[in-house]
């Protein structure tokens, strides 16, 4: 059964997914969207939010469980609470958890993410490939 993860952790069990699409009924699950918001201290400059979203767009070709990765500004009304969103998706949990520990992850991390980052709230989901 499908499941809602949380930073790593199982939260919920879902039914399979229903398409909104009356002519499908269920899809097969077959990867992981991780998700990662980010708020950044008021001192961050555009410059670093921007050296900061290289360096995570650069992880796809060198951390080889990406199969693709979005960085961008959070365009919602509610932009002022998260200002940025990482998207990386993979397989499965498995590899969520090779991707995260990574050590070029890390380095992206220690080097451009934690010098900036006031917050960061991250979730995993399931969706159709």
């Amino acid at each position: 059964m499908p499941a809602l993860f949380v930073s790593g952790l199982r939260v919920a069990n879902f039914p399979p997914f229903q398409a909104h699409d009356s002519r499908l009924t269920t899809v097969d699950f077959q990867v992981i969207h991780h998700v990662v918001l980010f708020r950044w201290i008021a001192t961050a400059t555009p410059e670093q939010v921007n050296a900061a979203g290289s360096a995570l767009l650069g992880m796809l070709g060198r951390i080889p469980e990406i199969r693709r990765v979005s960085f961008g500004p959070n365009l919602a009304d509610s932009r002022s609470e998260y200002t940025h969103a990482l998207l990386v998706v993979v397989d499965d949990m498995a590899a969520v958890k090779r991707y995260v520990d990574h050590p070029h992850h890390v380095d992206v991390a220690k080097t451009y993410l934690l010098p900036i980052r006031e917050a960061r709230l991250a979730m995993d989901f399931e969706v159709p490939a």
